[in-house]
């Protein structure tokens, strides 16, 4: 697979292709994409099952008034994009850090 490789908070390999990664940085304009990516899987507070595609999770971490959100679609281990969000929503919690307080 082509691309650039991360790990999760529980180690599982992600893949985020070129294609992904271009659209990132030219529709959310996120400076550091990989650092962003990287931070947000190893270190989420929850994550999220979408409520609109059922193979798809959300991980949230907390950056400020906002949230670091990476989406991933899970059998394929595929990174579908990242961006900021005002809050944690779009799903079914599969997962809460053991402080999390979000």
């Amino acid at each position: 697979m082509t691309g650039k490789s991360f790990r999760d908070h529980e180690g599982n390999l992600l893949w985020l292709s070129p294609s992904t990664e271009a659209h990132i940085r030219e529709k959310h304009r996120l400076p550091d994409i990989a650092g962003f990516i990287a931070d947000t899987l190893a270190q989420p507070i929850t994550i999220l099952r979408s409520k609109w595609e059922r193979d798809t999770r959300i991980y949230f971490k907390p950056s400020g008034r906002y949230y670091q959100a990476v989406i991933v679609a899970w059998t394929a281990r595929r990174i579908k994009t990242a961006h900021l969000m005002r809050t944690i929503e779009g799903g079914d919690r599969l997962w809460n850090a053991p402080d999390a307080t979000a």
